[in-house]
């Protein structure tokens, strides 16, 4: 049996959030969380298409509607506006035009018609079972490489920076990334880890105590002072947040720290916060590291900005 829900919204940016919740809600009622992270990255991208382009002369409101079925689960966009969306490929320093390029990444199918003076964009998602949790952390690491590194799984992840010290005691930046607690049914503490070790592994990292490894060009500095970071065989980046003095430092030495929390951190958690979680994760190897060079120039990624940012320390 197909459930359904709609609602509308203003053509204002603050409900890009808003359309975003409205579906978290949805799903988590739903009991459906396993797509989560890319369903609500995608609406994000729907939703702000939609405000993009309204008609100005309307004023009227965009339409969000979630349906599912056993197999499928259907986000719908429909706005007022003129024209069919296409796909562009922006480039890497481009600010805009991603939107349809990650929505045609995250979702297994997508497309787009008219409806009468209006425009209708859908993306649909297969659905599966939940992952069963696993209390065995051997188990987890071995099953760390099927679980896919998506922009998704970025979108989803705090970013901390802070100017730390390298083996010599010469300045170093340093980039944390750390998955928020659980907060859908189905997602517990050890599938988190899973995930993180995922991308633990797509970028390099090794445990603390070992020789920091290099992981190559992982890092950029693009237009308007932005540091753009991605795993090995990654089409997707993470927006680190660009304080002026890691700029600086990046600059100077071509290359930053970067570390993988396994265990959960709440976003926005604060500088006293992040210190202690760090000074117990070292000792237990629940952090992981890699050192990573500053690239001349990479072809175009798709860069997902976390949800906060906060300043270095």
């Amino acid at each position: 049996m197909q459930q359904t829900r709609e609602k509308h919204f203003t053509p204002h940016p603050a409900s890009v959030a808003h359309a975003r919740s409205f579906v978290a809600d949805t799903l988590s009622a739903w009991e459906l969380g396993d797509r989560l992270d890319d369903v609500r990255l995608c609406v994000s991208e729907l939703a702000t298409n939609a405000i993009e382009h309204a008609t100005s002369s309307a004023e009227q409101d965009f339409r969000v509607r979630v349906a599912h079925g056993e197999e499928r689960l259907r986000v719908e966009v429909h706005d007022q506006g003129g024209g069919t969306p296409t796909v562009r490929h922006a480039t890497a320093d481009d600010c805009h035009g991603r939107g349809l390029l990650l929505v045609a990444a995250l979702a297994d199918d997508w497309g787009a018609s008219r409806e009468g003076a209006g425009t209708t964009v859908w993306a649909e998602f297969k659905l599966g079972a939940s992952t069963a949790p696993l209390v065995d952390h051997t188990r987890v690491a071995a099953r760390a490489a099927t679980v896919p590194v998506s922009a998704g799984l970025f979108a989803s992840l705090g970013v901390w920076t802070w100017i730390g010290a390298d083996a010599h005691g010469d300045p170093l930046g340093i980039v944390l990334l750390v998955h928020p607690p659980a907060r859908r049914h189905g997602e517990t503490d050890e599938r988190i880890e899973q995930q993180m070790r995922a991308l633990a592994d797509a970028f390099g990292l090794v445990e603390a105590g070992k020789p920091l490894t290099d992981i190559g060009p992982r890092v950029t500095i693009h237009r308007g002072a932005r540091i753009l970071l991605r795993p090995e065989g990654s089409h997707f980046g993470v927006q680190v947040p660009a304080h002026p003095r890691l700029v600086r430092l990046l600059t100077e030495r071509g290359e930053l720290a970067v570390a993988v929390g396994l265990d959960p951190l709440a976003i926005g958690a604060p500088p006293a916060e992040v210190d202690l979680y760090v000074d117990r994760g070292l000792p237990a190897n629940r952090l992981l590291f890699g050192r990573a060079q500053a690239a001349a120039s990479l072809h175009a990624i798709r860069t997902v900005e976390p949800p906060h940012a906060p300043d270095v320390r």
